[in-house]
């Protein structure tokens, strides 16, 4: 969590700069447009992105199938909403980037693959199924 927060004050500050030099080499008002229609349109594919991965996960339940993949879907797309909807250029650029996906998929294994090596560092069973048990 620390690694993530750290993250997003990286971009925050990063943004900040990268800012200051588009809003000298094109002007303010240009640079505010411009961070405002990216905004705009990035949480709009979010958006359409969420309702399809809820779509998927409810699809999911109704076949009785863990929906695993679309869950952590579900937490990359939270990230994504942030840095999307937050003022900046290079998180938009980020945010664009990690909605392609194959790298959607790496980012997917990767989260997962962390959080199922803390589970096993704190002892947490795991039981591994495709169907819920009633």
């Amino acid at each position: 969590m620390r690694k993530l927060l750290l993250f997003f004050i990286m971009i925050f500050i990063i943004e900040i700069f990268t800012l200051i030099y588009i809003s000298d080499a094109i002007g303010f008002v240009y640079t505010f447009l411009g961070v405002m229609l990216t905004s705009l349109i990035g949480g709009y594919i979010v958006k359409r992105y969420s309702k399809l991965n809820w779509q998927q996960v409810k699809s999911s339940l109704e076949r009785g199938v863990t929906p695993e993949y679309s869950i952590f879907k579900s937490i990359l797309l939270i990230i994504v909403g942030a840095l999307v909807v937050l003022p900046g250029f290079i998180g938009d650029i980020i945010g664009i980037i990690l909605l392609i996906p194959k790298v959607q998929h790496y980012v997917i294994s990767t989260i997962k693959g962390y959080v199922m090596h803390k589970m096993r560092q704190k002892g947490t069973v795991i039981i591994r199924s495709n169907r819920f048990r009633p």
